[in-house]
């Protein structure tokens, strides 16, 4: 059931549908592929979806198709949460409807899933990395937390990834269920000041974050 590109095959869903096999789905499907499984479950999800995307893949509801089709009998999409905005699923319209039209591949988003005894279950979308591109830049907001995505192609060692960023200002990292913080008077367990279980965690293609910094 993973939308994944298949030549001569329709497009199901625009941007993570399948690919018609012709042309190159606007540019996105050479070089740096990535398929990210996503292990979802009842009540809210920190994810990110680190793709190269055009403004019509992009689109909220191009997304949460190609996402719902995987999805168990019976579950659903509730809503989404980020930085700045959010989305709900309206039962009247049966549609998503917020200030939340586009998904930025720089930002993760808290994704709810409902109802509330839904088994755990797996998605998975496919497309190429932002990394194609080169390295992304992420704007940490010194006032309030900034919602981030890890853009890698594989999972990172938490200590390697991060080396003595806190000396650069950002003092606590927050995944769903892990949480790192900083502390200049700490050794921690990358001996650099970083103490927390997201250090054991690491991170993971997929997975969103929340960066607190002064």
């Amino acid at each position: 059931p993973n939308p994944n590109f298949n030549p001569g095959e329709g497009e199901i869903y625009p941007g993570f549908g399948d690919h018609p096999g012709s042309g190159d789905w606007g540019g996105n499907i050479s070089g740096d592929q990535i398929s990210i499984t996503y292990g979802l479950h009842a009540g809210q999800n920190l994810v990110s979806f680190p793709f190269n995307m055009s403004v019509g893949q992009s689109e909220i509801s191009n997304i949460m198709a190609a996402l719902s089709n995987q999805l168990p009998t019976g579950v659903y999409i509730s809503g989404l949460v980020g930085a700045g905005g959010a989305t709900s699923w309206n039962p009247t319209i049966q549609q998503l409807v917020g200030n939340i039209t586009h998904i930025n591949p720089l930002e993760s988003y808290w994704l709810a899933i409902q109802p509330a005894d839904a088994p755990s279950f797996h998605v998975s979308l496919q497309g190429q990395s932002i990394l194609a591109n080169g390295n992304p830049i992420y704007n940490v907001n010194a006032v309030v937390p900034t919602y981030i995505s890890y853009p890698g192609l594989r999972p990172a060692n938490f200590c390697t990834a991060v080396g003595n960023i806190g000396d650069l200002g950002a003092y606590n990292i927050v995944g769903e269920g892990v949480a790192a913080q900083y502390s200049s008077s700490q050794t921690g367990t990358c001996g650099n000041g970083w103490m927390g279980n997201l250090t054991n965690h690491g991170f993971h293609p997929g997975d969103g974050f929340i960066i607190t910094s002064t």
